[in-house]
């Protein structure tokens, strides 16, 4: 059911503290990416079909207008649009954007891990990279900035991404590294 749907799309925070514990004692590069308007990036399927009345503020001429003889006879109040893409309040929001981001992720190298979904990772010629994902924010793990770039610029291609740096914070978290002692 959705409830265990939900379950695979939550990070474990103890899987969350193995990964930059290895990424500090591997001296790795740690990078936070943000999916900008992630929920209505993601399309629904057909299995969600979902149907809302007219908005306030969308004008009821184009909407006429916009379906011609489909509309003729019925009067405004008995007009619905069907959503095409997921909206932030609908509870498939979350598993439609995950759908998405996952399909992307694959189709571009990256496995899932089976222990924790969030977590992902590939093998690159210039070492093992993994990514840390939680909704809409997401943790690049790797050895060198080639990997984040390439990285990047492959999530770029279906979403709206951010490069928010070096990682500090993360899920209400301060992150803290001394690179000298690796921790």
């Amino acid at each position: 059911g959705l409830g265990d749907v939900y379950k695979r799309q939550t990070l474990k925070h103890t899987s969350l503290r193995l990964m930059l514990t290895k990424a500090a004692n591997k001296g790795m590069i740690c990078k936070h990416i943000d999916i900008k308007n992630a929920f209505v990036s993601s399309y629904l399927s057909d299995e969600h079909e979902i149907y809302i009345s007219i908005p306030k503020g969308m004008s009821k001429k184009s909407v006429r207008t916009t379906l011609g003889d489909k509309a003729k006879g019925i009067p405004d109040n008995r007009i619905v649009l069907r959503l095409v893409k997921s909206l932030y309040g609908l509870k498939q929001s979350s598993m439609t954007f995950n759908k998405a981001l996952m399909n992307k992720l694959k189709s571009d190298g990256w496995t899932q891990c089976v222990s924790d979904q969030c977590i992902l990772y590939r093998e690159q010629a210039y070492g093992k990279e993994y990514l840390i994902c939680y909704v809409d924010d997401c943790i690049y793990i790797g050895k060198h900035q080639m990997g984040f770039s390439k990285m990047f610029k492959q999530l770029s291609e279906r979403f709206i991404v951010k490069d928010e740096g070096t990682l500090k914070w993360f899920l209400g978290t301060k992150i803290i590294r001394n690179k000298k002692t690796r921790t």
